[in-house]
């Protein structure tokens, strides 16, 4: 049973408080000694949860790299996946192909349904720049994944994620192809993140965008909406931990100021130049890491 915000207050006060770029994230402790809960099962993924988009908006604003570009992975009208083990096995394997392509690059990858055929579809923003090869590497290989590598499962009988909307013949199967390849060879495909804040400004767009969330009735075990590689994280500049240098009470006053009278502060905080806002209105921060933050820890 969920407990009621004056509950949660009273039984789990605020701990800790880390700081980032472009927001904090609030955590909480026990008041009291407690008996360690016991795990809940975990249950299928069906839908893109409002835990999984503040936890993508936060990952997106305060990790330190710089995403250039954004290219798109689509189905066509032949054969496309309608189950979400057989869709993230052919994206493995297209990242796969992508890191040994580009040694040294992150990504993210995010997947949508579209509106009106109801088919799943993939942006990644990363941070290599793409030129005209690069494309033209992205159409072969991709045609390569989405139709030859699930054809051949298929024609094995192990293809049962996959929806073939014609019998299979070389004939569509070569034609389907091409399709696929001119399609992502275009530069509309692949295309380069102009501002420095645009990968930002996607991942918001994307979490608010609920209609592309919803899965259709025919796409089964959806899994997880989004992804990363391993070098995407959330780089912290500082913390506060209460009653080192400020009380419970101050800190809840000072967070008030920002996210409104609620019964209940959030765990997520967004907020621009948070640092700066924050210590501003009086947040006296328990250390700032040197590693990113040389100047102020001098000051300190």
């Amino acid at each position: 049973m969920a407990l009621t915000p004056a509950e949660v207050e009273a039984l789990y006060g605020i701990y800790r408080v880390i700081v980032y770029k472009h927001g904090l994230v609030v955590e909480r402790r026990a008041r009291y000694p407690m008996r360690k809960p016991t795990p809940p099962t975990r249950k299928g993924i069906f839908e893109m949860t409002r835990k999984s988009k503040l936890k993508l908006t936060h990952l997106i604003a305060n990790c330190e790299i710089k995403f250039c570009s954004m290219f798109t992975l689509t189905y066509g009208d032949y054969i496309n996946p309608i189950d979400g083990r057989e869709l993230k096995r052919q994206v493995n394997i297209m990242l796969g192909h992508f890191r040994k392509r580009f040694l040294e690059h992150e990504y993210c990858w995010f997947l949508e349904f579209t509106t009106q055929k109801a088919r799943p579809h993939l942006h990644v923003v990363t941070t290599v720049s793409p030129n005209q090869f690069d494309r033209q590497w992205l159409g072969a290989t991709w045609s390569k994944v989405s139709v030859y590598d699930a054809v051949r499962r298929l024609l094995e009988s192990k293809g049962n994620g996959l929806r073939v909307h014609h019998p299979v013949n070389m004939f569509d199967v070569l034609e389907e192809c091409d399709k696929v390849w001119k399609v992502h060879k275009h530069a509309k495909c692949w295309e380069k993140i102009r501002k420095s804040d645009g990968a930002m400004r996607y991942a918001l767009k994307y979490a608010a965008k609920q209609e592309q969330k919803l899965v259709p009735v025919q796409f089964g075990n959806v899994g997880r909406f989004w992804g990363n590689s391993r070098g995407v994280s959330a780089e912290p500049i500082g913390e506060l931990l209460i009653n080192e240098t400020m009380s419970e009470e101050a800190v809840k006053a000072i967070l008030e100021q920002s996210v409104g009278q609620l019964p209940l502060i959030p765990r997520y905080i967004f907020q621009r130049d948070a640092l700066e806002f924050f210590t501003s209105r009086g947040l006296r921060l328990t250390e700032i890491f040197e590693k990113f933050l040389p100047e102020l820890l001098d000051e300190k």
